[in-house]
């Protein structure tokens, strides 16, 4: 390759990258004066005198949640004194009028975050709670966070200059989930085990049937081929699902339920302190099922080091034991995850770019999952 074409590539890299950030900055959501509904401006004010010194003048707020009728908000303040700030507000309603995957869903969320909102216990791992209220018990919540993208970033950033620090964190997340179990051991103690989600023997027997009602469905309306290799197999998959093997229940413990890269920020200046967000699916379930949420989209290699990092944290089972424990934790939060969004993007108001992508994705690591569990035996086609 010439010189010439050395920088014709690159400037048709920079191009690309320039236009996407463009696209990005155009097509951002644009703030909106004052506060979202059901926010309470009496608590905002009170939030603006601590924080900032000086009465609430005015507010804006930007709604982050695409695909929900309520869900966040970033909601920016201005204090009389001229300073200014940014919290987070959620209005989280679980019903099925604002989520239709809830629709015979096997359980529903929402509570455990509210009880891990109100908790001390969790408060090395929580942003700080301002308001916390449920409004009708089990359906309705809200809540006014601290905004931890002013100090914080995600995990899932994912810049190409960024992934080898990316990679530490990620492994510095695997190496730190025992203490959050250890953390969630507590707490679960202090709510009750009771108001928490129990992904047992049940849970799954009930999962097997909505799994199954929603990918029929989503495949009468959409040609995908990956979700239909699955279907093809419905047998193998069902019983790997309700497999005693992976029903002990004296492996159950309480886990984040959510423990995806999405929902986990790293403290930029003390690396590595991290902050969990979106609590709703705390229960009581396989430790595996936190990991294997947290490297969902990780490379292979990826994979095999933080596995070999989480096993070597506990010595009572082997590592071929983890990984069978790990990869049917694929097998059920993968299949999960795509009946719920199958649902969801047939019955939401309206359709979302990201879920069939995701779907297909989702669909090819279960495959992989299956594989695995099943011995290395490709799935017919």
């Amino acid at each position: 390759m010439t010189v010439v074409q050395k920088l014709g590539r690159l400037d048709r890299i920079i191009l690309t990258r320039l236009g996407r950030l463009w696209r990005r900055w155009v097509n951002r959501p644009q703030p909106v004066s004052g506060l979202p509904d059901g926010l309470p401006w009496l608590v905002v004010d009170k939030v603006c005198r601590e924080l900032l010194g000086s009465p609430l003048q005015k507010a804006a707020h930007v709604h982050l949640s695409g695909w929900k009728q309520a869900g966040a908000f970033r909601v920016y303040v201005r204090a009389v004194n001229g300073r200014s700030h940014s919290l987070i507000y959620k209005n989280a309603i679980y019903t099925e009028s604002h989520i239709p995957a809830l629709a015979d869903f096997p359980v529903c969320p929402g509570l455990p975050e509210f009880l891990a909102y109100s908790s001390e216990t969790l408060q090395p791992y929580i942003p700080a709670v301002y308001l916390a209220q449920e409004l009708v018990p089990g359906h309705h919540y809200r809540y006014l966070l601290e905004d931890l993208g002013r100090w914080y970033e995600p995990l899932s950033r994912n810049q190409a200059r960024q992934l080898r620090r990316r990679y530490r964190w990620v492994l510095q997340a695997v190496s730190a989930l025992p203490k959050v179990h250890e953390r969630l051991f507590w707490w679960a103690g202090a709510v009750g085990e009771s108001s928490l989600i129990r992904y047992d023997q049940a849970f799954a027997d009930a999962l097997t049937v909505y799994i199954w009602t929603n990918l029929t469905e989503y495949l009468e309306h959409v040609p995908e081929t990956a979700v239909s290799v699955l279907m093809d197999n419905w047998i193998t998959l069902a019983r790997l699902l309700i497999a005693d093997e992976f029903h002990d229940p004296a492996r159950l413990q309480p886990i984040h339920g959510d423990f995806h890269v999405t929902n986990i920020y790293i403290q930029r200046r003390v690396p590595f302190f991290f902050k969990l967000i979106d609590w709703e699916w705390a229960g009581i379930g396989l430790p595996h099922t936190d990991l294997a949420t947290l490297l969902n989209r990780a490379p292979v290699s990826v994979e095999q080091d933080a596995l070999a990092v989480y096993a070597a944290q506990n010595t009572a089972v082997s590592l071929a034991q983890h990984r069978r424990l790990y990869e049917w934790c694929q097998l059920e939060r993968g299949l999960m995850d795509i009946a719920f969004l199958a649902r969801q993007q047939l019955y939401g108001t309206r359709p979302v770019t990201w879920i069939p992508a995701y779907i297909h994705q989702s669909a090819l690591r279960v495959q992989r999952a299956v594989n695995y569990l099943t011995g290395g035996a490709p799935l017919a086609i």
